[in-house]
């Protein structure tokens, strides 16, 4: 049996809101169900689609890629985007497509991916902010929040700050950045990372607004990267997040890595 001939990646964007999160469902609007289904009329075939990162209910995107290998494709992969886009749904955008290396993976190939969190903090809700924003109008510190924040940086052992699954194999994870400004009624928290567990941003986020409301304090953070007890943190909404990037090392487009770069275990993890 011989490879598939084309490995196409798909640059997606998506509002949340709607979709009971990224990955395919039985009986529930999904973004992979909902493309799924588009590229399968589009090309005249079923196809199989695979995520760099899998968002949950009601989390959105800028940036998420998709990929899937066929045999044939009737135009240059290019194309494809505006053809979908024609056959999507307003909440779901392709902004790129194009053709990889034979043997690349969008998730075991991505060294970083990054989240942005949006609190909006008017006195009243805003509609403009209703869907892509947590609404928080009690005071917050925002500059204890900066100082617990950097508590997150480097490699530690996240299992206090994900969803308690006894499949993940690998709680630790590399946070490069984790940043929180203030620009007037919005605030937003920046976090990169190789990798994400499940509710790992919305409880990060949710740490930091405990500190910020004055309920815990930077040491209660410290503790739960060390595996000591903790109170619990505020477990914050889905809605308020969105998947902004997902960076690739300039090696892996090299057909010649990436056709003998497969042999990976999966070790777990949930992205948000």
């Amino acid at each position: 049996m011989t490879a598939p001939k084309h490995s196409v990646i798909l640059v997606v964007q998506y509002d949340g809101t709607e979709f009971y999160g990224s990955q395919i469902q039985p009986g529930v609007r999904t973004v992979q169900g909902t493309l799924t289904d588009a590229l399968s009329e589009t090309l005249g075939f079923t196809v199989r689609l695979l995520f760099a990162s899998r968002t949950d209910r009601g989390v959105h995107a800028t940036h998420n890629v998709a990929m899937l290998t066929v045999d044939r494709l009737p135009f240059a992969a290019e194309k494809l985007a505006d053809v979908l886009n024609d056959r999507l749904p307003r909440d779901l955008v392709v902004v790129d497509s194009r053709e990889v290396p034979r043997g690349f993976h969008p998730r075991y190939f991505a060294d970083r991916r990054e989240y942005v969190y949006r609190i909006f903090r008017g006195v009243r809700p805003d509609i403009r902010y209703s869907r892509f924003a947590a609404y928080h109008p009690q005071p917050l510190d925002v500059s204890a929040m900066k100082l617990a924040a950097e508590l997150f940086l480097g490699e530690h052992d996240f299992t206090e700050f994900s969803c308690r699954d006894k499949a993940l194999k690998n709680p630790v994870c590399t946070v490069h950045r984790c940043e929180v400004e203030e620009r007037r009624k919005l605030l937003t928290v920046a976090v990169s990372a190789t990798r994400f567990l499940r509710r790992m941003v919305c409880l990060m986020v949710g740490a930091l607004v405990d500190v910020g409301s004055g309920r815990l304090t930077p040491v209660h953070v410290a503790d739960a990267l060390s595996g000591k007890e903790h109170p619990a943190f505020t477990n914050m909404p889905g809605h308020g997040l969105t998947l902004t990037g997902v960076n690739y090392p300039e090696h892996v487009w090299y057909g010649s890595f990436a056709e003998g770069a497969l042999d990976v275990e999966d070790n777990g993890d949930d992205d948000e």
